[in-house]
Formats: C-alpha cells, sequence, structure tokens
C-alpha cells in the first residue's frame, strides 16, 4: 500500500534549534485542530518545533480504503522526510498511541521519544467497547440530511467529537462529515487490535492514562515491559479516555519534562 501526504500544521519555536521536533497524532476520529492549544503550549515550554497532523481518512488528509497501523505508520514517514526528520518525538492518543508504537517498534531506530495517551491494547481486543466505537455507531445513525442532531447528543465528549467531524457544505447549503464513515467502518477490525511485535523499543517512552479510564489496566503492562522495557507509567487524576479535553494542563505537566529529560541512552 502506498503512502500518502498528509495535512498538518505546525508550531515554531521563537529561535531555530536543533531539538527534537514532535508530532502529534489523534485519536479515531480526532483531527489535528483538535491539538492546536497543546501543541501551541508543548511549543512554546520546549522549544521545539511542534507538528499536528491529520490520518489518513480524517480532517483534510486523504480518504482511502486502506487504513492499518503499518499503513499509517507508513504516512507518518513519508512526512518526516519531506520535512527533513530523521529522530522525531512522539505524542499519540489512542489510535495515534498505536502509530506512535508501530513507528517505534518498526521504522526509527532508537533516540525519539515516544509518549502515548489512552489504552495501549497491545496483542489484546479491548475488553469493552470504547468510546470511538460509541462514536463511529452514532455517526452512522445519523442521516446526513439530519447531521445537526449531533447536537442532541447526550454525552458531552461524545457529542464534542462528533460535532468536531461536521463541516457546512457551501455548494449546497447542508452539513457534511468531514472524517471518512466508509473507509473508517471497513478497517475497523484493523483498529481494534494491535499486531504483536517480537522486537523491543529500548528508549525513552512514556505511557499515560487517564486515572477513570478503563483502557489502560494493570493487565497491560507485561505486554509495556515487554516492547518498551524502559517506559514510564503514569496516570493523570480526573481524566478519562480524552485526556487532552479533561485535563490539558496536566497531561502538558506530565509531557513538558518527559520531552526535556536527557536521553536515558
Amino acid at each position: 500500500m502506498w503512502a500518502v501526504r498528509l495535512a498538518f500544521h505546525k508550531f515554531e519555536p521563537e529561535k531555530e534549534n536543533d531539538k527534537q521536533p514532535v508530532f502529534i497524532l489523534h485519536g479515531l476520529f480526532g483531527k489535528k485542530t483538535n491539538w492546536y492549544s497543546l501543541a501551541d503550549s508543548l511549543c512554546k515550554e520546549t522549544d521545539r518545533r511542534v507538528y499536528v497532523v491529520d490520518a489518513r481518512n480524517h480532517g483534510d488528509s486523504p480518504h482511502v480504503p486502506i487504513m492499518d497501523y503499518p499503513s499509517m505508520s507508513d504516512d507518518l514517514q513519508l512526512l518526516m522526510r519531506h520535512e527533513g526528520i530523521t529522530k522525531p518525538a512522539l505524542v499519540g492518543h489512542s489510535m495515534g498511541g498505536r502509530i506512535a508504537m508501530t513507528l517505534a517498534l518498526t521504522k526509527v531506530s532508537d533516540g525519539v521519544k515516544v509518549s502515548m495517551g489512552g489504552r495501549i491494547a497491545m496483542t489484546l481486543a479491548f475488553t469493552k467497547v470504547s468510546d470511538e466505537v460509541k462514536v463511529r455507531h452514532l455517526a452512522q445513525a445519523i442521516p446526513s440530511s439530519k447531521l445537526m442532531e449531533v447536537a442532541a447528543v447526550t454525552e458531552a465528549v461524545v457529542r464534542s467529537v462528533l460535532l468536531n467531524n461536521i463541516a457546512e457544505d457551501e455548494s449546497n447549503n447542508s452539513f457534511r462529515w468531514v472524517c471518512s464513515l466508509d473507509d473508517i467502518g471497513r478497517n475497523m477490525k484493523h483498529l481494534m487490535r494491535f499486531i504483536s511485535y517480537n522486537r523491543s523499543y529500548h528508549s525513552d517512552a512514556l505511557f499515560l492514562a487517564g486515572a477513570n479510564s478503563t483502557y489502560f489496566t494493570k493487565a497491560d503492562y507485561p505486554e509495556v515491559q515487554r516492547l518498551f522495557p524502559r517506559a514510564d507509567m503514569l496516570y493523570i487524576e480526573g481524566a478519562g479516555h480524552w485526556l487532552h479535553l479533561d485535563k490539558p494542563r496536566e497531561l502538558l505537566d506530565a509531557l513538558v519534562p518527559f520531552m526535556n529529560k536527557p536521553s536515558s541512552l
């Protein structure tokens, strides 16, 4: 499968430097604009260039029929090559965390920092239906002619995620989905599981989860430690699955020192 050119936005530090640039990778049904505020703060507080990226079939990136973690890792590699970056620092949420892990385990040499938010299921399936699957089911149940009925969804975070995927179509005075629901739906079996790799990543890694989330538990620790033996694990109190929405300042307070500390190698 060929890699696609991803849409992105970058935040530049006040002065050019040789620090590792940061790539922020959103979760399923997310998009780059959801992370602008955090990315701007991360840029200022770490003095690094920060990229926020739309995954394939999301935001302004191309819609394509194949969507799995190796393909999305290849997309990110293509963007890095075009930007002349060989050793990035990666921050991924949920699906984005899996893209980050795939890249770290398969393509990038030691020296990249990897930070992942949300549950990392590894070789296991989710033990329960995730919030992203709930979003997908709700989205598919709403016909295009009635997209603004999303505003009636009672769960605030799910409603916000859905509304962020709706755009006005000025050509016919209506609304449309920004993400490719059909392509995402056809690939859910690939997106809801993580490939089991027989290799490890031996540089810095940080696993973050909301203390109120059930998508990253102690049962995942042995596989995390096998794949990322230098990983630290941290729970953020008062946060659920969407850490950047629930506790953005606390998330930054975890990411900034991780990005700024010297490499363990």
